[in-house]
């Protein structure tokens, strides 16, 4: 049976609920025009290879795209005012020191919330046909797209001298960081899924507009943008690593410059962590819901996160999933208990806040996480995290 969870009280906020009704029906004219250029001239298999080929954050922009999408992804990107480059470098600073433990509070916490949302679970169940091994992959070019914007310098633009220019630098002579490749890249793949789920005729596929507005629309783009942005902060914050309210900023403005970069409205850009608070809540509860989708696709993360620990401590991520996430998230998605473990972490919640043993805990499996992550190839045969990378992120020398 679907349900709606009750909603709790919202505080107000400068969006009323008609503009983010509004925002349902709104997604990316500028990029669906790009992709349309692909479907015009190679069909319906030129987009499933131009999304491959974009899913590879390393690999180069791909010569046999239209010349109008190569001269998108060359020219320089215009940041509006907030993207403040100080506050990125703490940003960035912040996930060296602690990134795959963000990370894997990120699994633990911001994929789940997000599944609450059914136009949420709904876009990772049809992105491809549903089986544990598509969501696996999901989960990894998720941790990767994150590591490339996180990692020093992913954000920033590099203007070469002529003779410094190769063919993957183009006309222009920018060098995007890596993390700007990775978010326009997944921009455009966002556009191409609009439009493969717009024209399929498959009931697995089928997209209703009515229930969960246009594919990957404004208003679910910015609580995916936001849910990523605080359920990691405050699910740190459980495992006893605090930031500081200037580092909680800094991690905000990082989010908003990934959110511009995506095609997210300027209307639902929130001004501080305390508006952005706000508007995050008024999203959540707006959208709230469980799903035949939500609750399959928990199970198949459950499963997966178990693979990164030992045998022995197989039931830990679903219990850490339940204690980071609450009970309402929690129990709405079917995640599932264990009473011995679920007591204990209850119960020793003020070890964990004043001695960080759950933070040790991620500690000692996030090595796992970020190995896993240098020794998967991508599409073009090459590790998904480069080996200096994960090094620095607590892999062991292979």
């Amino acid at each position: 049976m679907v349900s709606e969870s009750p909603r709790e009280a919202v505080p107000p906020t400068r969006w009323s609920d008609a503009f983010l009704d509004s925002m349902r029906r709104v997604a990316d004219p500028e990029t669906e025009a790009l992709v349309r250029e692909v479907l015009e001239r190679d069909g319906p298999p030129g987009l499933v290879q131009m999304t491959r080929a974009l899913e590879d954050w390393e690999a180069p922009i791909p010569a046999t795209l239209p010349e109008s999408m190569r001269e998108w992804f060359a020219t320089p990107v215009a940041f509006p005012a907030f993207v403040d480059l100080d506050r990125l470098r703490v940003a960035e600073r912040l996930f060296v020191e602690y990134g795959p433990v963000s990370t894997l509070a990120l699994l633990l916490t911001a994929v789940p919330h997000f599944f609450t949302n059914p136009a949420g679970a709904r876009s990772f169940y049809v992105a491809r046909i549903f089986s544990p091994e598509s969501l696996r992959q999901r989960l990894l070019e998720i941790t990767v797209f994150i590591t490339s914007f996180t990692q020093y310098g992913g954000l920033a633009h590099y203007w070469l001298a002529p003779a410094q220019r190769d063919a993957a630098v183009g006309p222009l002579g920018v060098r995007k960081g890596r993390g700007i490749n990775s978010v326009q890249k997944l921009r455009m793949i966002h556009a191409g899924i609009r439009i493969m789920l717009a024209a399929t005729k498959d009931p697995e596929r089928r997209w209703n507009v009515e229930r969960c507005g246009v594919p990957i629309n404004q208003a679910d783009l910015c609580e995916a943008v936001l849910c990523f942005c605080f359920c990691t902060i405050d699910a740190l914050a459980k495992l006893g690593i605090d930031q500081t309210p200037d580092e909680q900023e800094a991690t905000l403005c990082a989010w908003k410059t990934v959110g511009h970069l995506l095609g997210l409205s300027e209307a639902l850009q929130p001004a501080d962590v305390a508006e952005a608070r706000a508007l995050h809540k008024q999203l959540f509860e707006r959208a709230c819901t469980e799903t035949p989708e939500s609750k399959a696709l928990i199970r198949e993360l459950v499963h997966i996160m178990r693979g990164f620990v030992p045998w022995w401590l197989g039931p830990m991520p679903a219990a850490l999933m339940r204690s980071l996430n609450g009970a309402r998230v929690a129990d709405l998605l079917e995640v599932p208990r264990n009473p011995v473990l679920d007591t204990i972490i209850v119960g020793t919640r003020w070890l964990r806040q004043r001695h960080r043993l759950l933070a040790t805990f991620a500690r000692l499996i996030s090595p796992r996480l970020v190995q896993w992550m240098a020794t998967t190839p991508g599409a073009q045969g090459h590790p998904l995290l480069p080996e200096a990378l994960a090094r620095q992120l607590g892999s062991p020398r292979r």
